[in-house]
């Protein structure tokens, strides 16, 4: 059943650098209040086009603002069976099941 979701699904890795607001409407072990970071967000999508403002608005619920240098790219179902994307696979699921994952890096 999981594979027919990922079929309609669309899942987006957008990077950016913000900063931990200290308020977060996810629970996730988050950084410092103030602290500046860069950060991975994995995004369940329908439409498979980017969607900035849709990301923003899941970042800003993660408790990030000031968000500078936003990129994103569709993620590649396949690009998870590659050793180095081991890492990320809890996240991949994450966003598949939940509708997000954010990853943030000290």
């Amino acid at each position: 059943m999981l594979a027919s979701v990922e079929r309609q699904l669309k899942i987006f890795i957008y990077g950016f650098e913000g900063s931990y607001s200290g308020t977060s409407a996810v629970e996730y072990t988050y950084p410092d209040k103030g602290a500046t970071h860069k950060a991975m967000l994995f995004l369940r999508q329908e439409s498979a086009d980017l969607d900035f403002d849709l990301a923003q608005e899941e970042i800003r619920r993660f408790g990030f603002e000031k968000i500078q240098s936003l990129r994103g790219n569709s993620l590649k179902v396949e690009s998870m069976n590659d050793p180095k994307m081991a890492v990320f696979s809890k996240h991949y699921e994450e966003a598949i099941e939940s509708g997000s994952s954010l990853v943030w890096y000290p």
